[in-house]
C-alpha cells in the first residue's frame, strides 16, 4: 500500500534509513536536503517505509502542483529491488489534490510511459590510479595541453557564499533560482562542510580565478553541483585543466563523478569529453486532474 503523507507526519528516521539504504541512494532524497530546498515537501511511502518518493510541491493563486526544486536534479523512488510496476504504482499513487506533476525520476525509476522524457547524466567512476584515461580522448588532451601553457594553480576554496555569488554572477540570468533557492542550497553546503562532505576547488591565473566547481559527496558520489568558468577561462581550458587535477585528486577513491547532466549542447560536449558513460535520468511532466480518484 502506497500512502501520501504530509510533511509534519513523515517519520525522518524511517525515511533517512530507507534512502540511505536503498539500491539508488542519492544525496537529493534525504531528509536534511529537502528541508532546505522544498521545505514543506510531502512524500508517497510504501508499506512501513520499504520505498519512498518525496513530493517536493507549490501553489499559485490556490492551486497545488508538484515541481522540480533548484539544486535538487533527480527525485522519484528510492528502495531496494524495487520494480518498474511499483515506480509505475507510485506515479498513479500521487494525489489528484496536485494539479500538475512537474518533476524528475532517478536513473533507477523508469517506466514505459510517453510522458517522460530522457535527461543526460554522465558519470565517470573514479577507480582508476590516474586520470589519463580521459587523455585518450583526443579533444580532452588537445584543450588540456592547451590548458598546461598558462600559469594556472589548482586549490582548495572553503569560501561558499562566494562560490555561490560567483555562480550568480556568471549564470543568473539564465537560469530560475531565486534567492531563498540559493539562501536554501547555501545551507546545504554547510550541512555538508560540516560532516566533511562538501568539496569545493578554483583554478586561478595570477592570482584572479577563472573556474570553480563545487561538489557535495556521499557514500557513493561526487556530486558536481555547480561549476563555474570565465570568459578568460574558457578561452584558455581552465576548466579542463581543473577537471584533469579533481579526477586526479580522487582517482581510486571509489566514488562516481556524477557530473549532473547535460542536454546544453556546449555542456554535452565538454562532458563527453570526460566520460562516454551516460547514467539518464528522467522528466515527468503531465497534467493531474483528468482522474476520479478524490485521494488528497
Amino acid at each position: 500500500m502506497i500512502k501520501h503523507v504530509f510533511h509534519k507526519d513523515i517519520d525522518i528516521t524511517k525515511w533517512d534509513k530507507c534512502v540511505e539504504d536503498s539500491d539508488n541512494c542519492l544525496i537529493y532524497a534525504k531528509s536534511f536536503y529537502l528541508n532546505n530546498i522544498s521545505p514543506n515537501w510531502n512524500a508517497l511511502v510504501y508499506k512501513d517505509y520499504e520505498a519512498v518518493m518525496p513530493l517536493p510541491w507549490r501553489s499559485k493563486f490556490c492551486i497545488k502542483y508538484l515541481y522540480q526544486p533548484a539544486f535538487f536534479q533527480q527525485g522519484g523512488v528510492f528502495g531496494k529491488n524495487f520494480s518498474s510496476k511499483l515506480v509505475l504504482e507510485f506515479i498513479k499513487a500521487i494525489p489528484n489534490s496536485y494539479k500538475l506533476i512537474d518533476i524528475t525520476l532517478n536513473y533507477h525509476s523508469y517506466v514505459s510511459n510517453e510522458d517522460l522524457t530522457k535527461k543526460n547524466n554522465f558519470i565517470l567512476e573514479l577507480k582508476e590510479q590516474s586520470p589519463t584515461g580521459i587523455l585518450t580522448n583526443k579533444g580532452f588532451r588537445e584543450a588540456y595541453n592547451k590548458a598546461l601553457k598558462q600559469n594556472f594553480s589548482y586549490k582548495e576554496f572553503t569560501e561558499i557564499e562566494l562560490a555561490l555569488s560567483m555562480h550568480k554572477s556568471l549564470y543568473g540570468n539564465r537560469i530560475s533560482v531565486n534567492e531563498e533557492e540559493y539562501k536554501g542550497f547555501l545551507e546545504i553546503c554547510n550541512t555538508c562542510k560540516q560532516q566533511g562532505n562538501m568539496v569545493c576547488r578554483i583554478v586561478e591565473e595570477n592570482g584572479n580565478l577563472v573556474s570553480l566547481v563545487l561538489l557535495l559527496k556521499d557514500k557513493n558520489r561526487l556530486y558536481n553541483i555547480i561549476s563555474c568558468t570565465t570568459l578568460e577561462g574558457r578561452k584558455k581550458n581552465s576548466n579542463y585543466f581543473l577537471y584533469y587535477k579533481l579526477i586526479e585528486e580522487f582517482a581510486q577513491s571509489g566514488l562516481i563523478l556524477d557530473l549532473e547532466g547535460s542536454d546544453i549542447p556546449g555542456v554535452e560536449f565538454f562532458y563527453k569529453r570526460i566520460t562516454d558513460k551516460n547514467q539518464p535520468y528522467f522528466y515527468l511532466r503531465k497534467k493531474n486532474y483528468n482522474y476520479k480518484r478524490t485521494n488528497q
